[in-house]
């Protein structure tokens, strides 16, 4: 679903249902459909986040980071401006 230049990209849970939405940017929607993103629960906050094989074990990448250019071990922060994790915006990263 495309809002002034942005797209709900769903969520799910473990048992394949959508229990959210992120949103980010149109421009970055191919390089995110590339993948099926997850409801992430991390410290009481929710994220956007795939699971990908590092070595020998899985590893949550965090939507945000990616689009951030943030890889694995890059000690980097970035956040989300307006503290809704589930936006993903570019103009709300940082």
């Amino acid at each position: 679903m495309h809002l002034q230049g942005t797209v709900r990209i769903p969520l799910y849970a473990k048992d394949g249902t959508v229990r959210a939405y992120a949103l980010i940017d149109a421009a970055d929607a191919d390089f995110v459909n590339q993948w099926r993103w997850n409801l992430h629960l991390c410290n009481g906050k929710q994220y956007a986040a795939r699971t990908q094989w590092i070595g020998i074990r899985n590893a949550a990448v965090r939507l945000h980071r990616a689009l951030l250019g943030l890889e694995r071990g890059d000690r980097r922060w970035g956040d989300h401006i307006n503290r809704d994790t589930l936006d993903d915006r570019r103009e709300n990263l940082r």
